[in-house]
């Protein structure tokens, strides 16, 4: 968060001091900048809650299927905007129940979205893969370049970690985004691997629990 309101202030002073003019690509820097200083404060906010058993979760019957359809829809036209092409292979059940807390798996998936938006160089690539293995549903999320060294692959879901490649530039996060997405798969009895892709880049994997009863 420091690092962030230092980037703004001296943004802002150079506005000041006249050594930048204020113009529709300064706006957008101020405001990426804003905007990444309010994902960190609610990413803090909702771990922090995690971490005191405080973080709720209103669990009910959805279909996933449904879910990462409409999540990548969201995201069509911002991957369209960063010269990135975004596909989808959904490859689920047309009925795909799964008990669990719509909002939290939305906000996984949006994060895990957000996060190769933010990274992978463009132009490029990411692909959403879902299928059903026995009493498992899989979402892979495929990017293309950068990738990560696989001796940090591991670390990737540690809070705070940010790894030192490529994929660390200064319009990266503060390292919270694939720890609270660990923490909603978590809650749902899921799990996150994070693996070399095969465009390139990261592969993650999320692993959830088919209800043991259809709705």
């Amino acid at each position: 968060a420091s690092s962030l309101c230092c980037t703004l202030k001296a943004q802002l002073e150079a506005i000041e001091d006249g050594v930048h003019q204020y113009n529709d690509a300064t706006h957008k820097r101020l405001q990426d900048q804003v905007q990444r200083l309010n994902q960190l404060v609610d990413d803090l906010y909702t771990l922090s809650l995690a971490d005191i058993g405080a973080l709720q979760y209103q669990k009910s019957h959805y279909d996933l299927k449904q879910i990462i359809d409409d999540t990548y829809q969201t995201f069509k036209a911002a991957f369209e905007k960063a010269n990135l092409n975004l596909a989808l292979i959904n490859n689920l059940p047309e009925t795909s129940p799964v008990f669990a807390d719509e909002k939290r798996l939305q906000q996984l998936f949006s994060n895990l979205l957000q996060n190769s938006l933010q990274y992978t160089d463009a132009p490029g690539a990411t692909l959403i893969e879902s299928e059903q293995v026995n009493n498992e549903y899989i979402i892979r999320i495929h990017d293309s370049a950068p990738d990560v060294p696989a001796q940090q692959r591991a670390h990737l879901l540690e809070r705070l970690y940010r790894a030192d490649s490529s994929r660390n530039r200064q319009s990266g996060g503060a390292g919270l985004g694939l720890s609270l997405c660990q923490t909603i798969a978590q809650a749902h009895n899921g799990s996150i691997e994070i693996n070399e892709s095969k465009l390139g880049g990261l592969c993650v994997s999320v692993h959830l629990p088919c209800p043991d009863e259809k709705v």
